[in-house]
């Protein structure tokens, strides 16, 4: 160094000459080293002249010192001083305050995330109201036939172990992950903690699927889950009228007046179907449709031909098919096509891929037999159950809850499950 630099100065350059720490023109006062702050062990007193040094050549230098520190701290940008902008507001960070490094935490993306539908317009958004015409059901907005394909949920009766699925999280999932652009409420009847015993309660259920279906943009069955229906005819009637009064309006609904009759005659089925059908049209659905169960568990469709209903009296109507895949091949097959060649049109409510009893083996030759035969025809369809009970008809594995969502895919599916949500994926409607 120069001999002939004066101690302020060499204070000065020493100050300049640290690693990393440029001082800013207001530092010139006086900067305290602060205990366990960024400056630690980097403090400078002061780099104002000493008192007993004030002569013309002291202060000349000490400009120079000014001028050379300013220069470099333009031209250096300095880590103990900085400006960020964060959500539109301007925040400085003193010398004293630490920066931390930012470490963004990230999961790699899953199966689900892979599969949530976050598309700008929904399944009724773009097809509107469905109808019948001949055996085809059509979209009022295109006018072009269109398939629904989508999943049933177990009975609603309280206690029964499916109501934790009649929640908005579980539509959700089914419209988003699985890509379903149908969902049904089963709302059991008759039988114990059903509609007879707790009104209250699973109308409740079937509201909150009806709502939760509306906001995510899929059509709903509100199927009145019977095998007696004719005997709770003034029940069905109430309620079907509310529901009508609330929701009629929505092109999201669709009504199943009658789920599985056992050994009623078609005659008796038609008579309860003339008087709750004008019900539901009176009350607000006047385009809606209304789906009605056939004979014997809603497989003897093709009993129909020669007494249907009017259309011009009812309105869009279709009648129900049931099928198990294990339990029912060909001949099932067979009155389903010849109920086609007479113009019935046919809804598939519900169908498993295993015996009817909802138990056993999965026949996947007959599933896919049968998936094809309901695509030939462009016969909508839902599976037996969105559940988690322990029976190979379950789609959801029985640790499955709902409060345990997000779910891991597949391992949540059972057997049949990963079957159809594949089916599900491969025929959805198209956005």
């Amino acid at each position: 160094r120069n001999p002939g630099i004066s101690p302020i100065q060499l204070e000065a350059e020493s100050a300049v000459e640290q690693e990393g720490y440029i001082l800013s023109p207001r530092s010139l006062k006086k900067i305290d080293k602060k205990e366990g702050g960024h400056h630690q062990g980097h403090g400078i007193k002061s780099l104002r002249p000493n008192r007993k040094c004030m002569c013309t050549l002291c202060i000349g230098w000490s400009l120079i010192i000014i001028i050379l520190i300013l220069t470099i701290h333009t031209n250096r940008p300095s880590p103990s001083w900085s400006k960020k902008r964060q959500n539109k507001e301007e925040t400085i960070s003193t010398p004293d305050e630490e920066e931390q490094p930012h470490i963004q935490v990230t999961t790699a993306p899953t199966l689900r995330d892979s599969l949530v539908n976050d598309d700008d317009i929904s399944v009724v958004e773009k097809y509107g109201y469905l109808t019948f015409d001949g055996t085809q059901l059509l979209s009022e907005k295109y006018n072009s036939p269109v398939q629904l394909t989508g999943m049933s949920l177990f009975w609603s009766n309280t206690d029964w172990g499916g109501e934790q699925f009649y929640a908005e999280d579980g539509i959700k999932e089914l419209a988003q992950v699985w890509k379903c652009s149908i969902v049904r409420a089963a709302m059991g009847v008759e039988d114990e903690g059903g509609y007879i015993d707790s009104p209250a309660e699973n109308k409740n259920r079937i509201q909150i699927v009806i709502e939760a279906a509306i906001k995510y943009g899929i059509y709903v069955i509100i199927d009145w889950h019977s095998h007696y229906a004719e005997l709770y005819e003034n029940e069905a009637i109430q309620f079907f009228s509310e529901i009508a009064q609330i929701y009629g309006s929505f092109p999201n609904i669709i009504y199943e007046i009658y789920n599985e009759p056992l050994l009623t005659p078609w005659s008796t089925i038609k008579d309860y179907a003339q008087h709750v059908i004008p019900t539901i049209r009176s009350n607000g659905s006047p385009l809606s449709l209304i789906i009605i169960g056939t004979p014997f568990y809603s497989q003897d469709v093709d009993s129909v031909i020669s007494a249907k209903l009017d259309t011009a009296i009812y309105g869009n109507i279709a009648y129900t098919l049931h099928f198990y895949a294990a339990s029912h091949g060909d001949e099932l097959q067979a009155k389903a096509q010849l109920a086609l060649d007479n113009h019935i049109p046919i809804f598939v409510t519900e169908f498993g891929t295993v015996p009817a009893d909802g138990d056993g083996q999965i026949d996947y030759e007959s599933s896919t037999k049968w998936i094809s035969f309901l695509s030939k025809y462009n016969i909508s369809f839902c599976n037996w159950a969105f559940n988690n009970k322990d029976e190979s008809a379950s789609a959801l594995q029985t640790y499955t809850e709902i409060s345990n969502l997000p779910w891991n895919y597949p391992q949540v599916l059972t057997s049949s499950g990963q079957f159809i949500f594949d089916i599900i994926q491969e025929n959805a409607l198209q956005l």
